[in-house]
């Protein structure tokens, strides 16, 4: 493989000869004093090769000479990558900041409703099931917040970590909201008042589920699977899963015909520097996000709640709906 320009009579330059066979002049260089290119010159300070010998080594597409080929072009994406990828991640991030712009909307309308009624509860002396869904559902939205502070810094690690303590948060205060006129169900919950026991996610799922079941439209046992599948995702952040801590190692390889040739960078251990790693992590926290809603939905019917409040709720409701469909039509067959 050699540059048609150099298909000529005429003697190379080292430069030329680099040209044409894509590899940088060192190669070049060891290759003449190494007679696999011959020098035609005359002059001791000159090097001019025979173009029969540089076609026929081109032509040959040696072992030797792929692999010089691949480490060049290795060392050119070295010079480009990073302003490449600055220019990438601002598409990225343009992206991005629109989703969270939406979240950030919703998640600012959930606090705003959380403040406007937990005052009109006691929440220093009465031990109830409302009171505490009320308390349970404020570290929710301060979690969630937190979360989008993560993903604005472009805190990969940070921003995973946070989504089981969320999902728990949500599933917690529906479970108090449910359980708050059930007699059997009233020493969990001052358990949790008095003695500060921690409620796990797998013990009150199952009563959530057959709460909200409703014959013919929502299964119990479906709805108990969903929650479980729900915790167990968010669950592998926190438990160090090898995938999800090796998704955070940067490099870049090519491999085949030029060779195997690969670049490490290392971890991310802090910042993430390819923005496209984000990407699904918002979509993660949109999805989350929609939990929340739906969990404030499911636990506040208490609330005097005015009409254009639970028609704005619903409309947020229907938005990720909508959201996640447009997500799964874009996903490949």
């Amino acid at each position: 493989m050699i540059n048609n320009k150099t298909k000529n009579r005429q003697p190379l330059t080292v430069p030329q000869a680099a040209s044409g066979l894509k590899v940088k002049q060192l190669y070049v260089l060891n290759w003449v004093k190494a007679g696999v290119l011959r020098n035609i010159s005359n002059k001791p300070s000159e090097i001019l090769i025979d173009p029969e010998s540089y076609r026929s080594f081109g032509q040959g597409m040696s072992s030797e000479l792929r692999e010089a080929m691949g480490k060049t072009l290795m060392e050119g994406i070295e010079i480009v990558r990073e302003d490449a990828q600055k220019e990438v991640n601002e598409g990225f991030r343009r992206g991005i900041n629109h989703h969270i712009k939406v979240i950030k909307e919703v998640v600012k309308f959930l606090q705003e409703l959380h403040t406007k009624y937990e005052k009109q509860y006691d929440l220093f002396t009465e031990v109830s099931g409302k009171v505490a869904a009320l308390i349970c559902y404020a570290r929710a939205i301060q979690l969630l917040n937190s979360t989008i502070i993560d993903i604005e810094n472009e805190d990969l690690n940070g921003a995973k970590n946070t989504f089981r303590a969320i999902n728990d948060a949500v599933i917690l205060t529906e479970y108090f909201s449910l359980a708050d006129n059930d007699p059997k169900e009233l020493p969990r919950i001052k358990s949790w008042f008095k003695k500060e026991a921690v409620l796990m996610n797998k013990d009150i799922r199952g009563y959530i589920a057959i709460k909200t079941a409703i014959p013919g439209l929502i299964d119990a046992e479906t709805f108990g699977q969903e929650m479980r599948q729900l915790h167990d995702f968010s669950s592998k952040f926190v438990h160090h899963v090898y995938k999800d801590i090796m998704d955070t190692y940067q490099g870049y390889s090519i491999g085949g015909f030029l060779g195997d040739h690969s670049k490490r960078l290392g971890f991310d251990y802090s910042t993430v520097s390819n923005l496209r790693k984000l990407v699904p992590v918002v979509r993660w926290l949109e999805s989350i996000t929609s939990s929340a809603v739906l969990g404030f939905i499911i636990s506040f019917g208490f609330l005097p709640l005015l009409k254009e409040e639970v028609k704005k709720l619903y409309a947020y409701k229907e938005y990720f709906r909508m959201q996640e469909e447009a997500f799964n039509s874009h996903k490949p067959g």
